[in-house]
């Protein structure tokens, strides 16, 4: 599960679910999200990869993914 930013709103629905469950992504929300999602958001031109952030709320983000 990659490290994306969302730079514009996404809607994305697992193709496994036959269109019967959609998440939606906001502008601006950075997190891990499953790899298909990411490729499709990304080729859509609404996500770019990043990195983990260092800080979450201004808390240093200790976990152990990369």
């Amino acid at each position: 599960m990659p490290w994306v930013r969302f730079i514009e709103r996404f809607r994305w629905s697992p193709p496994e679910f036959n269109n019967t469950w959609t998440k939606v992504f906001p502008a601006g929300y950075v997190g891990l999200v499953p790899t298909r999602c990411a490729n499709a958001a990304v080729e859509a031109g609404k996500a770019e990869r990043t990195q983990r952030p260092r800080t979450i709320n201004g808390t240093e983000n200790k976990s152990t993914r990369a």
